[in-house]
């Protein structure tokens, strides 16, 4: 009779090895260790290494080939929306390459999502985005703190969309701003000036004028995405 599979060590190890992948310690095309050496280096047994390979494939982050071994793919390939994914994007620090790519999807999408907002959003609805709004205020001079209260702003506005596709999307908005942290540094000052185009936002929306709050919401994302321009640069 066969052992149970000890499901957390291979989560464990499909975890970091996947942090490594969209962090780029490992590259496209580059191939693994045989089951031996990541055996020894994360002191786990073959059949955990080949169920976290297994999740990782499942992923779409590797290929697994019968005598090739185990290969990471390319980023086109990866499953970017899966939860543990987005997570380990967050984790990870993330290349500005991937950043902008986030920042420009945000751009098609979240416009359009706040008009939407502006004709599906009920009270509660419009009460969310304003508590996360007032976070951002609290945490101006606490770039964790602004970041995730910035998430949860955007998460909210997507979820008064009642939308089930768009509220899907909160986990990669949320994981491109708790990333994005990493790269940009804000101070004080950047986010004091973010804060006023999130209002511009909130006001639009509250008021449920479409046309204002998909105007601001690309004002904001430009802004945004200049600030990660720049850190580039």
């Amino acid at each position: 009779m066969n052992e149970p599979l000890p499901r957390g060590l291979s989560e464990q190890l499909a975890r970091t090895i996947g942090i490594r992948i969209v962090s780029g310690d490992v590259r496209e095309g580059e191939r693994f260790e045989n089951e031996d050496i990541l055996c020894e280096e994360f002191g786990v047994s073959r059949t955990v290494v080949r169920e976290a390979m297994k999740r990782l494939s499942a992923k779409g982050l590797v290929q697994i080939r019968p005598r090739l071994g185990t290969s990471v793919l390319s980023r086109t390939r990866w499953s970017l929306l899966d939860p543990d994914v987005m997570d380990w994007c967050r984790i990870g620090k993330p290349s500005l390459e991937v950043l902008l790519e986030l920042r420009e999807m945000r751009a098609v999408l979240e416009p359009g999502a706040a008009a939407l907002a502006c004709q599906r959003a009920n009270e509660e609805d419009v009460k969310e985005i304003w508590r996360a709004y007032k976070r951002m205020e609290v945490n101006v001079n606490n770039a964790e703190g602004f970041a995730k209260a910035d998430a949860d702003f955007h998460v909210a506005i997507l979820r008064a969309t009642h939308n089930d596709y768009l509220i899907a999307l909160g986990g990669l908005i949320s994981a491109d701003l708790l990333s994005s942290i990493k790269v940009t540094n804000p101070d004080s000052d950047k986010n004091i000036k973010s804060l006023v185009f999130h209002l511009e936002v909130v006001q639009a929306i509250a008021g449920h004028d479409k046309y204002k709050a998909k105007e601001a919401m690309g004002v904001l994302l430009d802004d945004a995405g200049e600030k990660l321009r720049l850190s580039g640069s």
